[in-house]
């Protein structure tokens, strides 16, 4: 294998494993008990995809339904701006996930536990972020467009001068 071919196969399988991941996140939450042997019975990438996706919605449109009055997040550490805004309840949350097609709903626990926050970007693209925070430094976990689209660099670019914005002390913003 040449050392381009290698590094889109590589590029290829870490992207397909995360859906990998998240299938089996998903599956566990909606208590899919055989998720392991649905995901094995997939030939090819695009088959977990689907199956993620799948799973993805049902996870979105169950939670829906499960949930009454506000269920309010932990105040994230930084604050968004004019185009970032945290996502700051269950239900926004929820909505975030079923209006962008894919399993943010999941990472409800860890945004209980203070482990992640989520936020919204509108432009330069519409997209759903990830911060988690390792030696008390913010840090951009993933970035995610609808159905799991990679952003352009550009709306990257903002999200990055965004964050170094908003790292810094109250007072010298």
């Amino acid at each position: 294998m040449t050392g381009s071919l290698r590094k889109d196969f590589s590029r290829d399988l870490r992207q397909n494993a995360k859906f990998w991941v998240d299938a089996l996140n998903d599956a566990r939450i909606i208590e899919i008990h055989d998720a392991e042997i649905a995901l094995n019975r997939c030939t090819d990438f695009q088959a977990v995809r689907r199956l993620h996706d799948r799973w993805t919605d049902r996870l979105n449109q169950r939670q829906a339904l499960v949930v009454q009055g506000a269920t309010p997040f932990p105040k994230p550490p930084i604050p968004g701006n004019h185009n970032i805004h945290p996502i700051e309840t269950l239900e926004d949350l929820q909505a975030e996930g079923r209006l962008m097609h894919h399993c943010v709903s999941a990472y409800e626990p860890f945004i209980h536990k203070g482990e992640c926050y989520i936020f919204r970007i509108l432009q330069p693209e519409r997209a759903t972020i990830e911060i988690r925070f390792a030696c008390n430094q913010a840090r951009v976990r993933q970035v995610q467009l609808a159905y799991n689209g990679k952003p352009s660099n550009e709306t990257r670019l903002d999200i990055e001068s965004w964050l170094v914005e908003a790292s810094k002390p109250a007072g010298s913003r």
